[in-house]
């Protein structure tokens, strides 16, 4: 039989499958000449891998810097021994996307750009809406902490909560994009050997966006600066 091989996670599939089995990659349609292309790179991968003494890393990554594929074939792939998936390329772009949902090609390009050497790219958004941002980008523990920092000046002096807030809010438009990067590739790196399934209920539940806890904090804020303004009426 001849297989289909995925171009993201370099599964056999069946000719009849759109979408790869394993990871759900929309399947490209292959010739038998270009299969077999494949499956010969593969299995050269494997040998190598199984005659060497090296450990296995080393192993993956010198004969996948050996190997020159021809240009049908899709190097951004996972190659595997055994049945252990050993990732040797960089995230991937559709990864991303899957993960921030929310102006997702926004943020693949930004973040592309962050992995060529692009230091500062600001973001306006976070200018905005500062430890709102974060919070909505559910980087809840920065958000909080920048929250509760403004919420404590707040409670002393208004002139130094509007300092803080603006210094703040300057803060996220700088490394906002920078900070969330790191984010999305921590989790991003920690599902490497989930599978597709759980990949996706893992994405759902750290990525994409949450207006709950926006909400929730927005509540909180109304409340806290009324109290604060009746505070001299209080006492």
């Amino acid at each position: 039989m001849n297989y289909t091989y995925c171009g993201h996670c370099g599964f056999e599939n069946v000719p009849e499958n759109n979408f790869c089995i394993r990871c759900g990659a929309k399947l490209e349609k292959q010739n038998v000449a270009e299969s077999d292309e494949i499956s010969g790179a593969y299995v050269k991968i494997s040998n190598t891998i199984e005659k060497s003494e090296e450990p296995k890393m080393a192993q993956v990554e010198k004969v996948v810097e050996e190997f020159q594929p021809e240009e049908n074939f899709n190097t951004q792939a996972t190659v595997a021994y055994k049945g252990a998936p050993v990732f040797v390329s960089e995230i991937q772009p559709l990864e991303v996307q899957r993960f921030v949902l929310d102006n997702s090609d926004v943020y693949t390009e930004v973040f592309g750009r962050i992995e060529n050497g692009s230091m500062l790219i600001p973001n306006w958004g976070a200018l905005l809406f500062g430890a709102f941002w974060f919070l909505y980008r559910k980087l809840y523990l920065l958000g909080v902490v920048l929250f509760a920092v403004q919420i404590g000046v707040l409670m002393f002096s208004f002139k130094a909560f509007a300092i803080i807030t603006i210094l703040f809010h300057i803060f996220a438009f700088l490394a906002g994009n920078n900070i969330y990067w790191q984010y999305v590739k921590k989790h991003i790196e920690q599902s490497k050997f989930m599978d597709y399934i759980s990949k996706q209920v893992y994405f759902k539940e750290k990525g994409s966006t949450s207006f709950s806890a926006v909400t929730l904090v927005l509540f909180a804020s109304f409340i806290i600066v009324v109290a604060r303004i009746l505070w001299p009426l209080w006492f």
